[in-house]
């Protein structure tokens, strides 16, 4: 049951009112009132988090999602993507801004209402529900003076690795923002980043079971989004990443990189291919690639990720098999054949794992990498030809390759 909902004005000397006047302030932006503010349950907290997912994808989307995901070997096929997200989330979530709603939700055992919590919050002097409610506030705002980062959902949706930067973004800028409105000293970036990393050591937590995609995509947005707001301050929402290589590296903040649009392949898939999904990987999610392919005995995943310099590839199901093609491109020669031998050495646990048609094809030309299952294996030249390629260094830039017209 939802303990407390609804639309609220408080009064000038309310708790809500000045915790929103330290965020309103640190910020520099004004909330739109009155506050939807509300308290729920961990059932309602579960629905919401599956409904703010359904409301957008149908359940043939997530399927597609989750099996670009298999298929170039991220997650496994036998823990369901969509299941385990909410899972995670709903035991991980200290608050929640729902963008469609512009409504802002915190979790309680005890059903109550919103006041109810926040006064006896207040009483305890609760240093994490303070908190938890700033950090919300400042999406609230976040919202209201960038509203193209929270919902660009179309760009998003199959652009993980830009995604997952602009969140990167969006999350530090909340942490940082929030903690400035507690009148508490900053934490030093060292120890945002080791706190979020002691969340995985915890063998009891849903978090620790999980999928290691899942588990590194959770702390990363909170960890590496404060130490870019904590360089970077407010001017980071003004020019978010658009990759995770950007922010992951301060000194290539802004540097260019390669984008695909791989739509026109899909005129030469063999008979019986299909597409599936098509996606990109990015820096931070092929460390998580390598460390899941090799289980810590192959590759370095630093060193193998650092020369990254865009990639995208399409799923496919080919005869009832999956299969992919995956281009990706590299700082240089030198890094383009180490990520192709890195490939290689891990080819036959990646089939194995993602259920793949047949043995993977590599092909090298310059800073190019082409990936290919049997099916379309030495057929490079032809379909990197069909590619549409860009170089971009901004979100805005990204956008409009997306969407030339």
């Amino acid at each position: 049951m939802l303990g407390g909902c609804g639309l609220w004005a408080p009064p000038a000397d309310d708790p809500l009112e000045r915790v929103l006047a330290k965020v309103e302030a640190v910020r520099g932006i004004q909330a739109p009132r009155p506050i939807d503010a509300r308290v729920v349950g961990q059932d309602e907290l579960r629905a919401m988090i599956r409904s703010a997912i359904e409301a957008h994808r149908t359940p043939e989307e997530i399927h597609a999602f989750e099996e670009g995901l298999v298929t170039v070997g991220l997650w496994p096929a036998d823990r369901p993507l969509l299941e385990e997200f909410v899972a995670v989330m709903t035991e991980e979530l200290a608050g929640l801004y729902l963008v469609d709603q512009r409504a802002l939700v915190v979790p309680s055992e005890v059903p109550q209402s919103f006041e109810s919590w926040l006064a006896a919050a207040e009483a305890r002097q609760d240093p994490e529900a303070s908190f938890a409610l700033a950090h919300e506030l400042v999406h609230l705002l976040q919202h209201r003076a960038y509203p193209e980062l929270f919902e660009d959902d179309a760009l998003y949706f199959g652009r993980d690795d830009l995604g997952l930067a602009v969140q990167t973004a969006i999350e530090g800028d909340a942490m940082y923002f929030g903690l400035l409105a507690e009148d508490r000293p900053l934490p030093p970036v060292q120890v945002v980043e080791e706190l979020f990393g002691r969340e995985y050591d915890d063998p009891d937590s849903r978090l620790a079971q999980a999928p290691r995609l899942l588990r590194e995509l959770v702390g990363f947005p909170y960890a590496r989004g404060y130490a870019l707001a904590h360089a970077e301050g407010g001017a980071l929402l003004e020019d978010p990443p658009a990759s995770t290589e950007q922010a992951l590296h301060p000194e290539r903040r802004n540097a260019e990189f390669t984008v695909y649009d791989l739509a026109g392949l899909l005129d030469v898939l063999p008979p019986g291919c299909a597409r599936v999904f098509e996606n990109g990987v990015g820096e931070l999610q092929l460390r998580v690639w390598v460390r899941e392919l090799s289980a810590g005995s192959g590759p370095d995943p630093l060193l193998v990720a650092d020369g990254w310099d865009g990639d995208r590839y399409l799923a496919l199901r080919c005869a009832e098999r999956r299969a992919l093609v995956w281009l990706s491109s590299w700082d240089d020669a030198a890094e383009a054949a180490e990520f192709a031998s890195s490939v290689e050495a891990l080819t036959d646990d990646w089939v194995r794992r993602a259920g793949l048609s047949g043995p993977l094809r590599v092909e090298r030309a310059g800073r190019d990498v082409l990936v290919a299952s049997p099916e379309l294996a030495g057929r490079g030249a032809e379909l990197r030809e069909r590619v549409r390629r860009g170089r971009v260094s901004r979100v805005s830039e990204l956008r409009r390759f997306a969407d030339p017209d």
